[in-house]
């Protein structure tokens, strides 16, 4: 199971936006994507990257961590999807090629080895 994670601060910083549009808006893409058995999507607590909202967070365990920000619209979405797909493909969620996740790559903020990690 993975997490994808929608920074609540982000959210509310963006003209008063509801979480529940985001969530509403990627469960369905997960859902259309075959992922609503293995992917969980919740609002969270911040993630450190208010300079550039909105923040969203990818966890699993055993695997690799990775925080995107300058997130706007919804146009991120289905590269969210994508990277989720190539998450769950990649040994240990450390994905080597990045071509997959379109936009998302070029916003990645951080990426954290998993603690179980070699």
């Amino acid at each position: 199971m993975i997490e994808l994670l929608i920074c609540r601060s982000c959210i509310a910083s963006q003209n008063g936006a509801s979480p529940e549009v985001w969530l509403s808006d990627l469960g369905d893409a997960s859902a259309n994507a075959g992922l609503a058995q293995a992917m969980v999507i919740r609002p969270t607590e911040c993630l450190g990257a208010c300079k550039l909202p909105i923040a969203v967070a990818l966890q699993g365990d055993g695997r690799a961590s990775y925080v995107f920000s300058g997130l706007t619209g919804n146009d991120w979405i289905p590269d969210a999807i994508a990277t989720c797909l190539a998450y769950l493909q990649a040994k240990d969620g450390w994905i080597e090629d990045a071509t997959a996740c379109g936009s998302l790559r070029y916003r990645l903020h951080c990426r954290i080895p998993a603690l179980n990690r070699p």
